[in-house]
C-alpha cells in the first residue's frame, strides 16, 4: 500500500483536473437472426452514462472514468443483457450484444377507468421514488401496464418509464419486473438519469438543491474519508485508502460501521462487508450490495437522489468561494498559426481563458468575441464562438480583396474580461498582397514545460515527419494538458514572434489587487441580439417587435424602451441563421427602419506602440497568367471550342474615374429597404467607411464623399437631380433614393482628380437597375418584413477540410505555409508522450513547431522549436 499523503495528492487534484476517461464502444444485433437492433438503451446503471444505438445496432459510450463499471442493454421485446466491463486508460473497449427475445412479450390490461388508472399510477410513482416529492411527473404514464384480478393489480411496463425531477433537474429513467402493487415490493429496480436541458428552475436554485442532495449523500462523506478528514463524523474512523486491482477503483479502510449528523439535522449511518470498501474517485460506492445504510440519507429517494458519478467536490468549494469581480477575473490568450498572410487564406486560432480563481470557470464567460480592427480602430470582421472548458476553437476567412499589405491587429475578449484591465487581448497581423510577403523576425527557441522529439534528424521534401510532444510537471513526470500546434514551412511563411505571450497572459497572480473594479459588461452566457427601431429620418422610434426565428421555428415579441432599443434573451444559436422581424409603432403603423446585430464591445484603445514587420517582395511568386494554355505534348491535338453564354448588359458602363476600390452588389446584402440600415450594412462590406451622428455622417477621409447616381452628380452645387442642392449630405441623396432599386455600388476611397474639388473625399458611385430588375424591386419594397441573416457561435473546422479551398484559389494552390495545425493536443499523465505526422513540402526547408497550451493545474506552457535548422541560414 502506497502512503496516505501520495493518494491523497493523486486523488485530489485542483478541480479543473479531469479524471482520464474513456469509450465503449460496441454492436447490438438480435440472435435468431442476428439482425442489427436499433434503439436499443445501453447504459451503466445508476448513472448518466448511457446511449442508444443507430439504425446499424452501433452504439458508444463516452466519458467512461477509469475502472469496472456494470452495465446493461434493453429493449422491450428482448431478454436484458448485463455484464461488467473493465475500462482502462488509452483503451476502447468494443462489445458485442447479442439479445435473444423474451419467450412471452404479450402484456394483457384490465379494462378499468380514468380515475382508478390515475391513482394506481400514483401508488406506483411512490413505490418507485419511496417518498412522495412535489413536482415530480411520470412523462409516459401510457407505458404501465396494470392487470387487476381478486382485489391485486399486478403491474409491469411496455418500455422504460420516465420520471422528470424538476427540483434535481434530472430525468429518471426506471427499469423494473412486474410485481404486485399493493402487497410486494419492486423488484429489479434500475435507474438511470439524464441531465434535464431545460427546466422553469433557476440555474443557481438547482444548484443549491443539488448541493444539499449531496451534501446529505453517503459519496460526500466517503469523499471526507478518502481526504483523510473524519472531523464531521461522531467518531475517529482512522481512515486509510488504497489502490483496487482495477485502475480507477479504489479501497477504503475505516472504523466499522459509521454514525453521522447530516448537514440537514437528521442522523445516519453506514456499514461495509468484508476488509474494505470499494470507491469510485468521487466517493461513491462500487457496488451498492456491499453497503447498508442506516437513517435518513437523501439516496433512499433514487427519484430525487443524484447520479452515482456525480462530483459534488466542485459544488461544494464554489459554496465558499467569493463571488465578487476581485476573484471572478478571466483573461483571454489566442494562438494563431501564423502571424502574416495572404489575401483569402483562413486563419486558424484557439483561445485560452485564464481565470483569478479556476473554480469559477463554469460561472464564467460561453461567448468568446473575435475581431479584425485596423491601425484606425475599424472593425473589419466581428465573430462570436463558444467557450467550452475554458478554450475556444476557430478560423477566420480572410479577405481577398486586399490590393496592398495591411496592418491588422486580432482582438479577442469576452463581454465579462472586458471589465478588467487587461481584459481585451491583441496580435498583431498582416495581409501581405499575393505577391509580397512579411519580413521574418529572428527566431527565439523556447522550451517552457513542453519538449518534442522527431524521428529523424533532417527532412528532404514530400516526406512524412513524425512527431513525439511531451509535457513533464517539475518532478519530471507526464502531465494532462490541452495543447494546440502549429507548423510552419520557413520557406513559404514568415514567422513574426508572439506581441502578447501566453505566460504574461494566463499565469496566476494572486496578490493582484482587483478590489476597485466595477463591473460594466455582465456574464454571456450565450449570444445577445441588440436592434433599434428608426423612423425615414434615422431618429429612434419606440414601438414592438415581432420575430420569426428560422421561419416558424421560434417566435417571440418585444417591446423597445423610449429609444426604440430592444434586447433578444441570450441564445446559443449555431453557424448561419435567420431572423425576420416585424416591427409596428405604439400607433401600430409598420416600421421598416430596423437595425439588428449581435452585440459586440466596440475599443478605440488600439496599441500604439506595435511596430509591424517590413514588407518584401516573396521569392517565389505566383503566376501572373492565371488562364494561359498549358504546352502541349507531343501527341496532343488543340481541337476548336465554341462556348455560347447567356449574358446580362451592365446597367450602365464604365465610369470616368476608372477602378474602384470597393464593389458592393445589393444581391450580397441584406436589405430591409430603408437607407439607415443600407448604409450601415454597405460599411460592413467597405473597410474604412465611417458613419456615426444621427441623421448619421459618411466619412472616408475626413469628409463628406462625393455621391453619383448613374454616373451623375448629386450632391453639388446647382444639381437639380433627386431634388438636390448645396449643402446636401451624402445620406440625405441615398435616403432620396428607393434602396431596393440599386444594382451595385462602386467606392472610392482615395482622391478623385477628374471631379476637382468635389472629388477630394471620395466616391459613393450608385448603380440603378433596369428592366425586370428593377421591376422585382418595386415588388421587394411592398414586403413588410426584414429579413436579418445572421451568424451565430462559429464551429470550428476540421484544418485538412478547411485548406481545401487553397485548391480553388489560383494564387494559394500551389503554396502550403501552415503544413499542420491541430488545435486539440491532449497528453495524458498515463503516457510518456504524444506523436502526431504531417508532410513536408516539395522543397525542403527550415521547419517552425510552435506550441501552445495550459497544463491540467491551469499554468501556460509554451515551445519553440525549428526542425531542418540547418537550412535556416539558407532561407
Amino acid at each position: 500500500m502506497r502512503s496516505f499523503a501520495l493518494l491523497v495528492h493523486i486523488l485530489f487534484l485542483p478541480l479543473f483536473v479531469h479524471a482520464q476517461s474513456a469509450e465503449i464502444r460496441g454492436k447490438i444485433s438480435a440472435t435468431h437472426p442476428e439482425n442489427p437492433l436499433p434503439e436499443v438503451h445501453i447504459f451503466i446503471p445508476g448513472t448518466t452514462f448511457q446511449s442508444f444505438s443507430d439504425s446499424s445496432g452501433n452504439f458508444l459510450l463516452s466519458g467512461i472514468p477509469d475502472g469496472k463499471w456494470a452495465i446493461q442493454a434493453r429493449l422491450s421485446g428482448y431478454q436484458v443483457f448485463s455484464d461488467s466491463i473493465l475500462v482502462k486508460p488509452n483503451e476502447t473497449p468494443s462489445l458485442t450484444i447479442k439479445l435473444p427475445k423474451k419467450t412471452k412479450t404479450s402484456i394483457s390490461e384490465s379494462s378499468i377507468s380514468k380515475s382508478k388508472r390515475e391513482k394506481l399510477t400514483e401508488t406506483f410513482l411512490a413505490k418507485v421514488a419511496i417518498e412522495p416529492i412535489d413536482e415530480v411527473a411520470i412523462l409516459n404514464p401510457d407505458s404501465l401496464v396494470f392487470s387487476t384480478e381478486n382485489k391485486s393489480t399486478r403491474t409491469s411496463a411496455r418500455g422504460p418509464i420516465f420520471i422528470s425531477n424538476p427540483q434535481t433537474g434530472y430525468l429518471v429513467t426506471v427499469y423494473f419486473d412486474p410485481f404486485e402493487l399493493e402487497t410486494s415490493e419492486v423488484i429489479g429496480l434500475t435507474y438511470t438519469y439524464f441531465e434535464l436541458p431545460d427546466t422553469n428552475l433557476d440555474p443557481e436554485i438547482r444548484k443549491k438543491v443539488r448541493l444539499d442532495r449531496y451534501e446529505n449523500s453517503p459519496a460526500s462523506f466517503l469523499a471526507q474519508l478518502m481526504e483523510g478528514k473524519s472531523t464531521k463524523f461522531d467518531q475517529d474512523l482512522q481512515p486509510k485508502i488504497s489502490f483496487a486491482p482495477n485502475p480507477g477503483d479504489y479501497l477504503l479502510e475505516f472504523s466499522n460501521p459509521f454514525y453521522v449528523t447530516l448537514p440537514n439535522g437528521k442522523k445516519a449511518g453506514l456499514a461495509y462487508k468484508g476488509t474494505s470498501l470499494g470507491v469510485k474517485l468521487n466517493g461513491s460506492p462500487s457496488n451498492l450490495n456491499e453497503v447498508a445504510f442506516e437513517g435518513h440519507w437523501t439516496n433512499s429517494n433514487p427519484v430525487s437522489s443524484l447520479p452515482s458519478n456525480f462530483n459534488g467536490d466542485r459544488l461544494v468549494r464554489l459554496a465558499n468561494v467569493e463571488k465578487d469581480p476581485e476573484f471572478m477575473e478571466e483573461r483571454v490568450y489566442v494562438h494563431t498559426d501564423r502571424k502574416s498572410y495572404w489575401p483569402g487564406e483562413n486563419l486558424y486560432f484557439k483561445a485560452y481563458l485564464g481565470y483569478q480563481n479556476p473554480l469559477l470557470a463554469d460561472e464564467l464567460s460561453r461567448v468568446l468575441h473575435v475581431e479584425l480592427v485596423d491601425t484606425a480602430g475599424y472593425s473589419w470582421l466581428h465573430q462570436v464562438h463558444p467557450i467550452d472548458h475554458g478554450v475556444s476553437l476557430g478560423s477566420i476567412a480572410l479577405p481577398k480583396d486586399v490590393s496592398e499589405s495591411t496592418n491588422l491587429f486580432l482582438r479577442a475578449y469576452t463581454a465579462w474580461s472586458r471589465n478588467y484591465p487587461e481584459g481585451v487581448f491583441y496580435q498583431p497581423l498582416q495581409i501581405a498582397s499575393h505577391f509580397r510577403k512579411s519580413q521574418s523576425q529572428p527566431i527565439q527557441q523556447i522550451s517552457n514545460g513542453v519538449s518534442i522529439f522527431s524521428d529523424k534528424p533532417s527532412y528532404e521534401g514530400r516526406e512524412s515527419v513524425k512527431l513525439s510532444l511531451m509535457v513533464l510537471d517539475e518532478q519530471g513526470k507526464p502531465i494532462n494538458a490541452n495543447l494546440s500546434v502549429a507548423i510552419l514551412d520557413l520557406n513559404q511563411a514568415s514567422y513574426i514572434p508572439d506581441w502578447q505571450n501566453i505566460s504574461d497572459r494566463l499565469e496566476q497572480n494572486p496578490e493582484k489587487n482587483l478590489s476597485s473594479v466595477e463591473p460594466k459588461f455582465d456574464i454571456e452566457k450565450g449570444i445577445i441580439l441588440e436592434g433599434k427601431l428608426m423612423d425615414s429620418g434615422g431618429t429612434p422610434k419606440s414601438g414592438r417587435v415581432k420575430a420569426f426565428i428560422n421561419g416558424y421555428e421560434d417566435i417571440r415579441e418585444f417591446r423597445t424602451d423610449a429609444e426604440g432599443r430592444f434586447v433578444m434573451p441570450q441564445s446559443t444559436f449555431t453557424d448561419d441563421f435567420e431572423i425576420n422581424l416585424q416591427a409596428t409603432d405604439r400607433e401600430g403603423n409598420p416600421i421598416r427602419d430596423i437595425q439588428l446585430s449581435i452585440k459586440n464591445y466596440p475599443d478605440t484603445l488600439i496599441p500604439k506602440e506595435v511596430v509591424f514587420p517590413k514588407i518584401e517582395n516573396r521569392e517565389q511568386t505566383p503566376s501572373v497568367d492565371f488562364g494561359s494554355q498549358i504546352p502541349l505534348d507531343a501527341d496532343e491535338v488543340l481541337l476548336s471550342e465554341a462556348l455560347i453564354e447567356d449574358k446580362k448588359v451592365p446597367s450602365i458602363g464604365p465610369m470616368i474615374y476608372g477602378n474602384p476600390d470597393n464593389v458592393v452588389e445589393t444581391k450580397n446584402l441584406f436589405l430591409n429597404g430603408t437607407p439607415i440600415q443600407f448604409i450601415y450594412a454597405l460599411a460592413g462590406k467597405v473597410p474604412g467607411m465611417l458613419i456615426a451622428g444621427t441623421p448619421p455622417s459618411i466619412r472616408f477621409r475626413g469628409g463628406e464623399p462625393l455621391v453619383l447616381v448613374n454616373g451623375s452628380p448629386m450632391n453639388t452645387p446647382g444639381n437639380g437631380g433627386l431634388g438636390a442642392s448645396s449643402g446636401q449630405t451624402a445620406y440625405t441623396i441615398i435616403s432620396q433614393i428607393d434602396i431596393f432599386s440599386i444594382e451595385r455600388v462602386e467606392v472610392i476611397k482615395r482622391l478623385v482628380p477628374q471631379y476637382g474639388d468635389l472629388g477630394r473625399n471620395g466616391i459613393i458611385s450608385i448603380i440603378l437597375k433596369n428592366g425586370m430588375d428593377m421591376v422585382s424591386a418595386r415588388e421587394a419594397s411592398l414586403n413588410n418584413f426584414t429579413l436579418f441573416k445572421l451568424k451565430g457561435l462559429q464551429s470550428s473546422d476540421d484544418f485538412p477540410d478547411a485548406e481545401k479551398s487553397r485548391l480553388e484559389n489560383p494564387t494559394l494552390s500551389p503554396f502550403r505555409p501552415t503544413l499542420f495545425w491541430k488545435d486539440e493536443v491532449i497528453t495524458s499523465q498515463n503516457q510518456m508522450t504524444t506523436s502526431f505526422s504531417f508532410q513536408t513540402n516539395d522543397k525542403p526547408g527550415p521547419i517552425l513547431v510552435d506550441i501552445r497550451g495550459i497544463t491540467e493545474f491551469g499554468k501556460p506552457i509554451s515551445g519553440t522549436f525549428i526542425l531542418n535548422q540547418h537550412l535556416l541560414s539558407e532561407n
